[in-house]
């Protein structure tokens, strides 16, 4: 789907990007990275959680009765920074190995193959844009059942990462949405938009799961995925 732009108001002339996209095979290796690497770090963070409450806990008893407060909790930050790095470790190693795996069912050296990152480039387009603003930001599309969707798809960004604060426009691609920072204190980059956020934008959205096939984040535009959500709801 390419959008009609004459029935727009007046847009900003659209950002010129490089290339993002890789050949098939190594686009094909990063999807199964994508898919592996979200619920690990997931299910790492939750048990990584319980452990060092666990020991916190643990060495909280053990210390009470030997120790003062101050030496309780010096060993209890002690215990539990080392606990994380032991774990930081652990799955970092096991994460190189699937990944390693995975490259070479595709026939490459995992140690030649970097993502593309376009983030220098995107934060080159977004540096000179005003703040982001709800009522501006909602004159930009065709009507307000459009700009509640596009409002809808931002916020669920947000809850994925820490969307920039900068202004986004209909004709955007869609690599302009998928920068931000991954932590709160983190820096801003390209972001690989995590499964979670494709599959709230279908829950939320009635999107069709299929629509993702004709999708690049590169190519695409903020208004298509849009009227794509437009176009579902009224089929619905």
């Amino acid at each position: 789907m390419s959008s009609d732009w004459s029935k727009y108001p007046l847009l900003p002339k659209p950002p010129q990007l490089p290339q993002w996209r890789d050949t098939p095979e190594r686009e094909a290796y990063w999807a199964e990275v994508c898919a592996i690497e979200t619920p690990a770090e997931k299910k790492s963070g939750c048990i990584a959680a319980i452990l060092l409450w666990i020991v916190f806990t643990a060495v909280l008893l053990f210390s009470i009765r030997q120790y003062d407060f101050w030496n309780i909790c010096g060993s209890a930050i002690a215990t539990l920074v080392f606990v994380w790095i032991v774990w930081y470790l652990f799955f970092w190693v096991w994460f190189c190995i699937l990944k390693r795996k995975i490259s070479k069912k595709y026939g490459f050296s995992i140690r030649k193959l970097n993502r593309p990152d376009l983030s220098s480039e995107i934060a080159a387009v977004l540096i000179p844009r005003p703040d982001f603003s709800e009522t501006e930001f909602r004159k930009y599309w065709q009507n307000p059942e459009q700009a509640a969707i596009a409002e809808k798809i931002l916020k669920i960004a947000n809850q994925s990462w820490y969307l920039h604060k900068k202004m986004l426009y209909p004709n955007d691609p869609l690599l302009l949405l998928f920068y931000g920072r991954a932590w709160r204190w983190g820096k801003e980059k390209m972001i690989v938009a995590p499964e979670e956020f494709f599959i709230d934008v279908e829950d939320s959205l009635n999107f069709f799961e299929e629509n993702w096939d004709a999708i690049s984040t590169g190519t695409t535009t903020l208004s298509e995925i849009v009227e794509y959500c437009q176009l579902d709801t009224s089929n619905r």
